[in-house]
């Protein structure tokens, strides 16, 4: 898919901010500080908790350590700030909002396959407590795209949406 912002910026290492669904949204993006070239690279989208930020996940993760000695691409998405539970997971979301954030995984994904050579068919999603009630919508509206996912601390039911069908 093209970014629906049309076109995407120069990526770098650390915070970046891309046009998606009408809005500006930031990332911190994590690279190998060795990326060798003709290096294909799997890569992996990060979730926040609730009460966290992206640079929370990427400093308590330890995620530069993470792609530098697994050789991956971390996309850790900063939260829109509009929802109750950090993503849009709660049952009464709209599908409209949804369809927003599943597009901001959308825009990302292109704009760092556009500019690094990545593995398409190594594209996964972890999750940390709010992360992984996302995780567990994005499962379901973006498995054609995802090989595998996480979910740590998360899970479905009650005021959260129900699983998907990836």
């Amino acid at each position: 898919k093209a970014n629906s912002g049309g076109t995407c910026p120069a990526l770098v290492a650390g915070p970046n901010t891309i046009a998606s669904g009408g809005a500006d949204r930031a990332f911190v993006l994590a690279l190998p500080s060795d990326i060798q070239p003709n290096e294909s690279l799997p890569i992996v989208f990060l979730w926040h908790w609730l009460g966290g930020d992206a640079n929370d996940f990427y400093t308590r993760g330890e995620v530069q350590a993470g792609v530098d000695s697994q050789r991956f691409i971390g996309m850790l998405p900063e939260k829109k700030g509009d929802v109750l539970f950090t993503w849009p997971v709660e049952a009464f979301q709209s599908q409209a909002r949804i369809d927003e954030e599943l597009g901001f995984f959308d825009d990302m994904l292109a704009c760092v396959s556009e500019q690094y050579s990545v593995n398409k068919n190594c594209v996964s999603s972890v999750g940390v407590s709010a992360g992984a009630l996302w995780t567990a919508v994005l499962a379901g509206g973006r498995g054609d795209y995802l090989r595998s996912f996480i979910s740590l601390s998360g899970g479905t039911g009650g005021v959260i949406k129900p699983w998907g069908k990836p």
